[in-house]
């Protein structure tokens, strides 16, 4: 039998290996959660006043055990958001007047990233040894209101929340190794060598380096 030397690139082009974006996407959400009592365990009151709000302690993992790199599933990737809500705010103390409290809370949420195709036609593409990159591109409190107990919620449920509206915004890539076909067209190699004299503006310099 005849074996044949089969090229990955057309005459015209040249492969090169070098590191691809195989396939990015993004993903924005809102969500909201419930903040029933204070740090130190009292229920939230019914004049509670929230003042300030910040997000704490992000983090980015796989779904699994911290730690665990998020996992490509099919055309997407998968991963886990954890962060702690706190807020303060304003309430009327029985013993000290206006006083003000922090409530806080860590919570996590699954998201999934559907990847687009790059859409390069010239790549010799493997599944193998893909890295998966996540950032935050945003992780925002948007308000902070008192609210009734949603009507869901355990009898045992304390009568009154803080409600936190959240926006988030993730963006993903898949990266690898691949053989890209380059046009051989960009390697401007017609320009070279260039010899003495060549080089344009020399002749009208007192010093022509061109020519030393």
């Amino acid at each position: 039998m005849q074996e044949s030397c089969v090229p990955i690139c057309p005459p015209e082009y040249v492969p090169v290996i070098m590191d691809v974006v195989f396939g990015t996407g993004r993903v924005c959400s809102g969500s909201a959660h419930y903040l029933s009592e204070s740090e130190d365990g009292a229920p939230i009151p019914a004049d509670a006043c929230p003042i300030n709000c910040v997000i704490n302690d992000f983090l980015i993992r796989g779904q699994g055990s911290e730690g665990t790199p998020p996992q490509k599933d099919g055309g997407s990737v998968r991963f886990t958001v954890g962060y702690q809500v706190r807020v303060w705010y304003e309430y009327c103390s029985d013993t000290r007047g206006r006083d003000v409290k922090a409530a806080s809370k860590i919570f996590e949420q699954e998201l999934t990233v559907p990847l687009c195709p790059t859409g390069s036609q010239q790549l010799v593409l493997s599944e193998d040894g893909h890295t998966l990159i996540v950032k935050k591109i945003a992780l925002n409190a948007v308000r902070a209101e008192l609210v009734p107990k949603p009507e869901d919620y355990p009898a045992d449920f304390p009568p009154y929340a803080i409600m936190v509206s959240l926006e988030k915004d993730f963006f993903a890539m898949a990266i690898g190794r691949a053989a890209v076909c380059v046009s051989s067209s960009g390697f401007y190699q017609e320009n070279f060598p260039v010899f003495p004299g060549d080089c344009g503006g020399c002749a009208d310099a007192e010093t022509d380096s061109c020519t030393q």
